[in-house]
């Protein structure tokens, strides 16, 4: 019985991130996510949004143990929004369905320190 050599692993991302960007190196081109009436968007375009979502949080002074809360309508909206939210900060979606008068009770509820809202108009 001879000894041989264990097979080398790549290191296994830790955060959702880290998942992001393993796939925006390994496979840019590739569609990250598909939504109906829109073009697909490759993982190399998610990074890169993703990437201006954490460094624009960054720059406004939130860390990682910083709670937002993402407020939206669904759709590859939210979901960029909280992918780029969970790169720097801990990303708390909320429903854009409560009622005013219950809105700040789940706000105070997650502990956030900022809200981010979907501003596009009714369609």
């Amino acid at each position: 019985m001879g000894s041989h050599a264990e097979p080398e692993h790549p290191a296994v991302a830790s955060t959702i991130g880290g998942v992001l960007d393993h796939w925006a190196r390994a496979a840019p081109s590739a569609p990250a996510i598909a939504a109906r009436n829109r073009q697909d968007m490759s993982y190399g375009e998610l990074a890169l949004l993703t990437d201006g979502i954490a460094g624009q949080l960054q720059h406004a002074g939130f860390g990682a143990d910083s709670r937002l809360a993402v407020v939206h309508r669904g759709g590859a909206e939210a979901l960029t929004t909280v992918l780029g939210v969970v790169k720097r900060s801990i990303a708390v979606p909320l429903s854009n369905e409560y009622p005013a008068n219950e809105f700040g009770s789940h706000l105070d509820a997650c502990g956030a320190e900022a809200v981010s809202v979907d501003a596009r108009p009714d369609t």
